[in-house]
């Protein structure tokens, strides 16, 4: 049965963390990962890869979902789902987040060593030296130094409302602005919707700035605010252009 306490709806495609672990445990123990996707699962537990979305997107399929574009996006429409019938369970073998103990090891027999005879010792004779001439120095003339143009800072303001993975509004749009503006790509353009392309551009802005994520990369909470609201320098792919 699922877990009194859901999982965080927030957790996205890429995280690597505990809740992720947790999804992960309760999807192979009521059997909605293929062996292949439990195989993937054990090798590297706590990461939202595509092996834990393949089985999300299997479940969602069984519980009726309406996912869209995002098959296997852990969101809250999931949730509402398995909540409504926690008792449906998949169809593929059960498994546990620990994989099963490899074979006992093949024991390595050494051959006995093969004694070494060292012959004996042909002496050397030193050549004479030949004295080297160094050729004269030449001077390396340094070209002169091409100044650095830092592009103009931007004169949009991002929006002050804590925004996600899947959020469609006038405030998405407002941070899609302001993300083109500081040169992060965003190929469809500001359409108001918080989709992957917004996610990536995000998450590079979040990363140029070193602002800890906290396991929730592409996440625009307050963590990220707070840094821009403060008047931090913020990083521009444009200063590299």
């Amino acid at each position: 049965m699922y877990p009194t306490s859901p999982i965080d709806p927030d957790v996205v495609g890429g995280s690597y963390n505990a809740d992720v672990v947790k999804l992960q445990t309760w999807l192979l123990s009521q059997g909605w990962a293929s062996p292949a996707e439990v195989a993937a699962i054990q090798q590297n537990p706590g990461f939202y890869g595509p092996a834990t979305k393949a089985a999300i997107a299997r479940m969602q399929t069984a519980y009726g979902v309406s996912v869209g574009a995002y098959p296997g996006y852990w969101g809250k429409a999931t949730l509402t789902k398995i909540n409504a019938n926690p008792t449906l369970a998949g169809t593929q073998p059960k498994a546990t987040i620990t994989p099963p103990p490899p074979p006992p090891a093949t024991p390595i027999t050494t051959p006995p060593a093969t004694p070494i005879t060292t012959p004996p010792t042909t002496p050397i004779t030193t050549p004479p030296t030949t004295p080297i001439t160094t050729p004269p120095t030449t001077p390396i003339t340094t070209p002169p130094t091409t100044p650095i143009t830092t592009p103009p800072a931007t004169t949009l303001t991002p929006p002050t409302s804590t925004l996600q993975f899947g959020d469609s509004n006038a405030d998405v749009k407002k941070l899609q602005e302001w993300l083109i503006s500081l040169g992060y790509k965003i190929p469809d353009g500001p359409t108001n919707y918080f989709g992957a392309q917004t996610m990536a551009a995000l998450n590079q802005f979040q990363a140029d700035n070193k602002i800890d994520t906290q396991g929730n990369p592409g996440y625009w909470g307050p963590i990220t605010r707070a840094f821009v609201t403060a008047g931090f320098p913020c990083v521009s792919i444009l200063l590299s252009a």
